[in-house]
């Protein structure tokens, strides 16, 4: 069940993040007017919120059926009381059973046993299906975090040889990327080839420090 379990949980969890990113976008604007654009980055605390609220176990209900109550509600025979005897069920080719017991508690526990094993016989045609749906979302997380880390390598590259500038940052060997803070292991400002020419003395202030913000941040 633990297949069937996981895709359960994938399910509800998709759901709510994608109800948290809606309501988010709605909300986006009116926040920002009440509370300016350094608060709607609170706003994005709905996200891992709905997360966390697919991932608290939910209680179980435990509910009985009809065969249980019925099997719960019948007295208790009396070993010490005189019992009738019992007449003897007979099998498919009319030879007596004397291991079968006729009456209510025969139907009760039959019916009992009956319903025990439609269960079990759901829960077992339903592992294969969650068992395919789960291995499916794995190897498109692994297939598409692929792409990403294809993207990011090729930017990489793209950015030729990083050269470091005395103001802390590094300056690329193309003109055609940044300035960008790049890396999460060791984030690093990155500037155009023609940043100098590009920008005056003011605008090339501005723009680093700008970039030292989303540094000192942790963006």
């Amino acid at each position: 069940m633990m297949a069937a379990e996981w895709v359960d949980w994938l399910l509800r969890s998709t759901l709510a993040l994608s109800v948290a990113i809606v309501v988010l976008l709605a909300l986006r604007p009116l926040w920002r007017r009440a509370l300016g654009p350094a608060g709607v980055l609170w706003l994005w605390l709905l996200v891992p919120a709905a997360l966390l609220a697919t991932s608290v176990p939910r209680p179980v209900q435990v509910i009985e059926t009809a065969a249980e109550t019925a099997v719960a509600a019948m007295p208790s025979p009396d070993p010490t009381a005189d019992q009738p005897a019992r007449p003897a069920t007979r099998g498919a080719l009319g030879h007596a059973n004397p291991g079968a017991v006729a009456g209510p508690w025969a139907t009760a526990a039959d019916a009992l046993a009956s319903l025990r094993d439609r269960a079990h016989a759901t829960r077992s045609s339903l592992v294969p299906a969650a068992t395919m749906l789960v291995s499916a979302w794995a190897v498109g997380a692994l297939a598409l975090a692929a792409v990403f880390a294809w993207r990011q390598r090729r930017f990489h590259r793209h950015l030729g040889p990083l050269r470091p500038r005395g103001d802390g940052s590094f300056g690329a060997s193309t003109d055609r990327i940044g300035p960008a803070l790049i890396g999460a292991l060791r984030p690093r400002i990155v500037v155009p080839a023609d940043f100098e020419t590009r920008f005056d003395a003011q605008q090339q202030a501005l723009v680093l420090a700008h970039e030292r913000v989303h540094l000192r941040r942790g963006d």
